[in-house]
């Protein structure tokens, strides 16, 4: 495996300006490796220009500058599961949070908007 892309542990004085130990080892902080983490990006297929021109104009749109008479709105769009409770959950106490069994009934899904 590659030390410097996983990182070092122990055995080195950190030098904190560039990150790397005195042997010369990459050193990476506990919190930057995380590859359980996933990032999504829309990733168009391979030559396929129409595509891409469509993705510039709307990045084009967000790189405009604030016009008071022509803001800017942005929308999304997501889908949620709708669940509802199997048992009732025990209310919160001094002590203990709310208790909620982890059995649930699907109620479906809903899309939503946000501006």
């Amino acid at each position: 495996m590659d030390r410097a892309v996983i990182g070092r542990k122990g055995g080195g004085i950190e030098d904190s300006r560039n990150s790397f130990t005195h042997d010369g080892m990459q050193y990476t902080k506990k919190n930057e490796f995380k590859p359980h983490l996933s990032r999504y990006w829309k990733i168009p297929s391979d030559q396929n220009a129409d595509f891409v021109a469509a993705m510039e104009d709307v990045l084009e749109v967000y790189a405009r500058p604030y016009n008071k008479q022509f803001p800017v709105v942005c929308m999304d769009e997501s889908s949620i599961q709708l669940i509802g409770e199997v048992r009732t959950p025990i209310p919160a106490a001094p002590g203990h949070p709310v208790l909620m069994d982890d059995e649930y009934v699907r109620n479906g899904v809903a899309s939503i908007f946000v501006e």
